[in-house]
């Protein structure tokens, strides 16, 4: 694919000024199966600047379903959604202008040197937004990975021995989401806040629950625990970074610790105990940032000016 061809056609005039490899092979995390991904940063053309057209130009060489190692995935932010995303504090956007001193840049102009060349003063400490992204989506890990691991748990009790076996043995032992509801209209087995009756027919809760089952990715059901390793890898891949940048000022890529958040992506959690004990490591660090952050040496944010005067800078290149 020319991307610089795919984007002219669906902007004419506007000049891609940055590529970069992002994901696993700007992280150093690529296995057989990562697919390819790309982001840059484009300048629109006077007639798409006028109109306030599009910021972010998706294209993909897979249009449907999951991705796999042949596949890639190309986002091009246009300048001012660009310097908007690093001003917020984005993670995608900070691993772009951190990417401009890896080996994995595809493209870079004069354009982009100026944004490399005033990388710290697009940094700064004002990142509320990902510590808070990071650590929701910690907790949410945590919770999906234990709700299916006992979904799965209470489905195969059932297809052994039937419901009303089930019920009597989740009575003794109940779990956070199986437990045994007694009622006025009869014994339930509740399981993820779904409830069955004992005398119903175990087909119609094997097929409810798969139904249920089925909401969840992939990646989770794939896993035995059913905990979603890749996207749990992205969490802490992110502290990593961020404890970075405060303590040096800098991200460099490939990661140095790019082989412990591999293991993480492929359900290798030997650092920890198991999964209980890495998310709570990891609220434990996302808290430790936030005071360690207020006093970094970072900026307290990116000004408007300083973006206004950077834009101007690259909008003087002829």
């Amino acid at each position: 694919m020319n991307i610089k061809k795919e984007i002219e056609k669906i902007i004419p005039g506007s000049k891609l000024i940055y590529l970069t490899l992002v994901g696993s092979e700007l992280f150093g995390t690529k296995r057989e199966s990562s697919d390819r991904d790309i982001k840059g940063i484009y300048l629109p053309s006077i007639y798409d600047i006028k109109k306030r057209g599009l910021e972010v130009i998706n294209l993909s060489t897979n249009k449907e379903g999951s991705n796999n190692c042949e596949d890639i995935d190309i986002e091009v932010y246009s300048l001012d959604k660009f310097l908007v995303m690093i001003k917020n504090g984005d993670s995608n956007a900070i691993d772009m202008l951190f990417s401009m001193f890896s080996i994995s840049v595809l493209l870079e102009t004069k354009e982009s040197f100026v944004l490399r060349d005033n990388y710290k003063e697009l940094i700064s400490a004002d990142l509320k937004k990902v510590l808070s992204y990071t650590l929701k989506q910690t907790e949410k890990y945590g919770k999906k990975g234990k709700k299916l691991s006992e979904i799965t748990l209470a489905e195969k009790e059932i297809e052994k021995n039937g419901i009303k076996i089930a019920i009597k043995r989740f009575k003794k032992e109940p779990f956070e989401y199986i437990n045994v509801r007694e009622e006025e209209t009869g014994i339930y087995l509740e399981i993820a806040g779904k409830k069955f009756r004992e005398n119903i027919k175990t087909n119609y809760v094997l097929e409810r629950l798969n139904e249920f089952r089925s909401k969840y990715g992939e990646r989770s059901k794939s896993s035995e625990t059913g905990i979603d390793y890749k996207s749990l890898s992205h969490a802490y891949r992110i502290v990593i970074e961020i404890e970075e940048l405060i303590e040096t000022g800098f991200i460099e890529f490939p990661l140095k610790k790019s082989e412990q958040i591999k293991k993480v992506k492929e359900g290798n959690l030997e650092e920890f105990k198991n999964y209980k004990e890495m998310i709570l490591n990891l609220k434990s660090r996302i808290e430790e940032i936030k005071i360690r952050i207020q006093n970094c040496g970072l900026k307290d944010r990116v000004e408007d000016f300083t973006i206004n005067r950077i834009k101007i800078l690259i909008l003087s290149i002829v």
